[in-house]
């Protein structure tokens, strides 16, 4: 490794603590033309001194030296978390279209998630906010996360920043039969499709209803008679029937107090979901015996 490229690295670090090369240089007794000699890279530096420049700076010797090793989703969730770097996190998915989150999962292992995202392990994007949502409504987290959430926005208020509302639920599909194909047909799409249709699946397999309380309900623009207006997408009802969960059919349908269709039947015989056309046939809300016929 180039002794400059070291160099730089420290310079790099001295700016962002706002730090200077006659400070460092102090903490090291040596003079000030030999600290800029070494940051230029004509000196060598010594493993002692450089654990000692480490230490100053409050980062490992392998960040100084930029060893990062590229750790898999898999083995990065299995580290201790005293061994967690943000430095040597996997962002990508591995072979198996897994991420750290998923062997976490897995694991059941909380305290590692809650490490990681109290400490912004995770990038701020669609992907991981849909992930996150999955691993929260499976491990009854939500009510942290809500609350989290609100007290960082809180705390950006108060200090007059100007904040840019990221919200933490991900919109299901922006396009309902996208979804709905990709349940009936298996069909593969991108990385946030198959993040939504995973946060579908923790929301399918709630059985909390305290939990799905806190999921907040999903909109879409419909049109009609030339009027735009937003109404409650239920694309997880749909899902619900295809899938053939008919305790998170009956949840929607008091949540969204609505009554049992023709059509929700109708979808029910088409994908074989005998428990739903069950419920359906044996409700008493259901429109007419005309109809159950």
């Amino acid at each position: 490794m180039k002794l400059y490229e070291i160099g730089m690295r420290i310079k790099k670090q001295l700016a962002n603590q706002n730090k200077k090369q006659k400070d460092l240089a102090e903490y090291l007794d040596v003079s000030k033309q030999v600290m800029s000699n070494t940051l230029r890279g004509a000196n060598n530096i010594s493993v002692e001194r450089l654990t000692k420049i480490s230490i100053y700076l409050c980062i490992t010797v392998d960040e100084l030296l930029d060893k990062k090793e590229k750790l898999t989703p898999r083995k990065f969730a299995s580290l201790e978390i005293s061994e967690m770097r943000s430095y040597i996190f996997p962002n990508e998915l591995d072979s198996y279209g897994k991420c750290v989150i998923d062997y976490l999962y897995e694991s059941k292992d909380i305290d590692k998630f809650l490490y990681l995202f109290n400490n912004e392990f995770f990038q701020d994007d669609q992907f991981n906010r849909t992930k996150i949502c999955s691993f929260a409504i499976r491990n009854n987290l939500l009510s942290f996360l809500l609350t989290r959430k609100k007290v960082e926005q809180e705390y950006l208020i108060n200090k007059g920043k100007e904040i840019k509302y990221i919200p933490l639920f991900p919109k299901i599909v922006k396009r309902n039969s996208r979804l709905l194909d990709a349940y009936i047909n298996k069909q593969e799409h991108n990385i946030y499709d198959l993040a939504r249709m995973d946060y579908i699946e923790a929301i399918l397999n709630c059985s909390d209803t305290k939990i799905l309380n806190l999921i907040p309900d999903h909109y879409k623009e419909q049109r009609r008679r030339g009027r735009t207006f937003l109404a409650i997408d239920k694309t997880l009802m749909n899902i619900a029937i295809i899938k053939n969960n008919s305790f998170i059919y009956k949840y929607f349908l008091e949540r969204y107090k609505i009554k049992p269709s023709i059509h929700h039947l109708k979808t029910a015989e088409k994908f074989d979901s005998d428990d739903v056309k069950e419920y359906i046939n044996n409700s008493s809300d259901f429109i007419t015996e005309e109809l159950r016929s």
